[in-house]
């Protein structure tokens, strides 16, 4: 049986040990231990913080931001078990084959292997998720339910489908582990450095700490390090006791190339017809297996190649509302403003225009149903690689004496570009099958002063990504950092680039690869 061990009731200074350390209990760390449960292998998880939710441990995942603020929550990471699981909305979609390869006017584009290595492993996320084959018939479900698609040209606007099921891994595989005799989590365990051989190119053992002071090494064969996107990239950082740069940052790599999905709600197509609403793309559709169906837009790969931009997808969201009115449509910015936590001064005139209209904005609060119905188009772009968007360490320190992590996010100009043509595209669309017209909304440039409606999907990408070249990438294409044979980097932080999809999908079929890995590393077959 599985022990679940807090930290803090073990005896200060008693060693630990094992055959495999998982650092971190998220998407990640979670399906690599169930991959490895019942294995011959002794499997330590070290998690940070407890099995349920702490502000003390919450607030080591502070950040600072240098240059334009990150419009990130404190909670966009979450530091328990189970990680930002515990609150994700359960989108499942793999990155598609063109996004694999190079695309020659998105530098630092491609990854070093093609979408088929990664198929198989796809085909294990299906199961693991629960959300069917990969073949799943879409439009005979669509047909049975009457959901019919908006009547697009499919060569510059797909109908896709998105499969949801809002697994939260700590709850649903606390029971799986806790009946894995070869498996022992620590909670409440912060990894305060990852200590790396003098001599060999090995990784020795993690030091822990407790936030009420109690400190631990843990020895093993084998580390895999699965944190996040800034996490993973901080504690490599911070560990400082062989290489003065962070381990294995001898290339200045680690942390560089920063990635989110841009997410930009604005934009509205009001319909010709008021009468019918296309469920198809605003609702959550249940399958007979109990996973949702969800329809949304992209752009073909040629589309992308044409326009010379990255990866674009929309998805729209059905309401009434009196949207068209400029003084409820500035209301609504400013509660997107005040969302943010913009300061008073950068908002006051917008607030004072919103007070001294109350009755238009009291109407839009309480009589939307009156409005005319419009799709608001919610849209996902590709940040494409950048080495100057980045996560550094800041000066200031933790609770633990690690030094905070500090993030500098930089879009360029290719990423304005894919936004802008990106809802252009929709117009063009709605416009030539007459279904309506668009109101597109200006789209701020890439400089830091007019980002402020600009916002990130909380996707954290790219920061030790991968390449067979160590002078090019933090990990080799085995997810194995270069120059230490038993060290792993699990998780978005290895992604070379992203594409439009949510990271999580992808972030399992590559823990499963891992997990392969480390098996025929240990000879367990």
């Amino acid at each position: 049986m599985t022990d679940y061990l807090d930290a803090r009731q073990l005896a200060d200074g008693e060693p630990l040990e094992a055959e495999v350390c998982i650092i971190g209990a998220g998407a990640a760390g979670l399906t690599i231990a169930r991959q490895l449960a019942g294995t011959a292998a002794r499997v330590a998880i070290v998690e940070a913080g407890g099995m349920w939710f702490s502000r003390e441990s919450q607030d080591l995942y502070d950040v600072e931001h240098v240059g334009s603020k990150y419009p990130m929550s404190h909670l966009s990471r979450l530091r328990f078990f189970g990680g930002t699981t515990n609150h994700w909305g359960g989108l499942c979609l793999p990155i598609r084959a063109s996004i694999f390869e190079k695309r020659p006017w998105i530098p630092h584009s491609g990854w070093p292997f093609g979408r088929a290595l990664l198929d198989p492993y796809y085909e294990r996320a299906y199961d693991f998720m629960r959300i069917g084959k990969s073949d799943f018939d879409f439009a005979a479900l669509t047909k049975a339910e009457k959901l019919d698609p908006l009547p697009f040209d499919e060569s510059r606007l797909r109908t896709r489908f998105g499969r949801v099921n809002r697994i939260r891994f700590g709850k649903e595989f606390v029971g799986d582990l806790a009946d894995a005799p070869n498996i022992t989590v620590y909670l409440n365990a912060n990894v305060a450095s990852i200590n790396r051989d003098r001599t060999a190119g090995r990784i020795n053992g993690i030091s822990i700490k407790t936030l009420d002071g109690k400190a631990f090494d843990l020895s093993a064969k084998v580390f895999i390090l699965a944190c996040g996107g800034i996490e993973n990239p901080r504690l490599l950082l911070n560990s400082r006791q062989v290489e003065a740069a962070g381990l294995g940052n001898g290339h200045d790599l680690i942390g560089r190339y920063f990635m989110d999905h841009i997410w930009y709600p604005r934009s509205e197509i009001l319909p010709a017809d008021q009468s019918r609403e296309y469920r198809l793309y605003t609702d959550h559709h249940l399958t007979e297996d109990d996973w949702y169906m969800h329809g949304f837009f992209d752009l073909p790969a040629q589309a992308g190649a044409e326009l010379q931009i990255g990866d674009f997808r929309t998805e729209i969201e059905g309401h009434r509302s009196l949207v068209c009115d400029p003084v409820a449509r500035r209301a609504r910015t400013l509660l997107d403003d005040v969302m943010q936590g913009k300061p008073l001064n950068r908002i006051k005139q917008k607030l004072i225009r919103v007070v001294t209209n109350y009755d238009t904005v009291w109407r839009y609060m309480t009589e939307g149903e009156d409005g005319p119905l419009t799709y608001r188009l919610l849209n996902y772009s590709e940040q494409v690689p950048n080495p100057e968007s980045r996560v550094m360490l800041s000066t200031n320190r933790d609770a633990l004496g690690l030094n905070k992590a500090a993030l500098a996010w930089r879009l360029s100009e290719i990423d304005i570009r894919t936004i802008t043509e990106g809802q252009k595209i929709v117009a063009r669309e709605v416009g030539r099958s007459e279904f309506g017209r668009v109101k597109l909304e200006r789209i701020p440039a890439a400089d830091e002063e007019s980002r402020d409606r600009i916002f990130a999907a909380f996707h954290h990408m790219g920061t030790t990504r991968m390449d067979p070249n160590p002078r090019l990438g933090v990990v080799d294409s085995d997810c194995r950092m270069h120059g230490l044979g038993n060290f792993y980097v699990a998780g978005s932080s290895v992604f070379p680039c992203s594409g439009y999809q949510n990271p999580t999908f992808t972030i399992l079929a590559l823990a499963m690869r891992i997990s392969d890995h480390v098996k025929s590393q240990l000879d367990l077959g």
